[in-house]
């Protein structure tokens, strides 16, 4: 789409923006606009603002520890400045307070936890993601990637562990920075169709062993899991929570059937990435662009 642009007083030029764009991101007389140079150079217009983004979470007790330190995960990369995760009236299990501490700990770069109680825990973020490039970033990235390379040249391989470590540290750093600069819909879109296609190839891949067909249950499984996991789209954290329960549930039958290393490697992933399609999913708005939900 091409716009003319015009003067506007004496020092300024101003464009019209799309009337579609203003009503899909709900924006009025009060609303206030992100301008930024992106790496290319070019003018971005965002809708979202720089205000500190404070979000609450509500878990109860029968959620999974791994399933709710991802759920603190998600909000690390779509940047939440502060977190308050609480029950209604069900103490949290140590498991689960526990697994998130590790998260934070492990793979969100100034994430802290402020305060913990038995019933309530905050989270906020101290890191001033302005002072994070792409440059710096992608500098660490390659130099911390090299480094695993040479080790493995070298036949040294007790570094490997730690440096993957740092480079999953990195990662959701980055994508933190590329929410919060390039706002997270987009992103999250990028995600979402990126896991839809290796979806896709790992069914093909399964395709090959006619022997996989005796396996139905495990796929209606996997269907159920795929359904469940778009009824998040827009923010259902309890889709999210059921769709964790359901993958768990299928971990359990898969490890029980007789399958090839390279089968049970597969319809493992394939669940493992449902369960990333409807993280990324929350914070997506419903249009036309998207599978609906029904």
């Amino acid at each position: 789409m091409e716009k003319h642009i015009f003067k506007f007083g004496e020092k300024s030029w101003a464009i019209v923006v799309p009337k579609i764009w203003v009503e899909r991101n709900r924006i009025d007389e009060k609303s206030i606009m992100r301008l930024y140079e992106d790496a290319n150079g070019n003018l971005v217009v965002s809708a979202r603002s720089e205000n500190p983004k404070e979000a609450e979470l509500f878990l109860d007790s029968k959620i999974a520890s791994d399933a709710a330190a991802r759920l603190v995960g998600m909000h690390y990369r779509l940047g939440t400045s502060k977190l308050r995760i609480y029950t209604d009236g069900t103490e949290l299990g140590n498991s689960q307070f526990n697994a998130i501490t590790k998260l934070v700990g492990a793979s969100c770069p100034g994430f802290e936890v402020i305060s913990r109680s038995q019933k309530e825990m905050v989270l906020e973020d101290f890191t001033d993601v302005k002072q994070v490039t792409f440059e710096t970033l992608m500098s660490r990235f390659k130099s911390l990637i090299a480094e695993e390379f040479a080790d493995m040249q070298s036949g040294n391989l007790k570094p490997i562990a730690d440096l993957e470590d740092l480079v999953n540290r990195f990662f959701m750093l980055g994508i933190r920075y590329l929410s919060l600069t390039h706002g997270a819909e987009e992103l999250n879109r990028f995600k979402i169709f990126q896991l839809l296609e290796t979806i896709s190839d790992q069914i093909n891949v399964l395709s090959k062993d006619p022997s996989i067909s005796k396996n139905k249950a495990l796929f209606d499984q996997l269907s159920n899991e795929f359904k469940i996991c778009f009824e998040g789209f827009g923010g259902s954290y309890d889709s999210i929570k059921r769709t964790f329960e359901v993958k768990d549930s299928f971990m359990k039958s898969v490890a029980k059937l007789k399958l090839s290393d390279l089968q049970r490697y597969l319809v493992v992933e394939i669940s493992k990435n449902i369960s990333k399609i409807a993280e990324f999913g929350l914070e997506v708005k419903h249009d036309d662009v998207l599978i609906p939900t029904k």
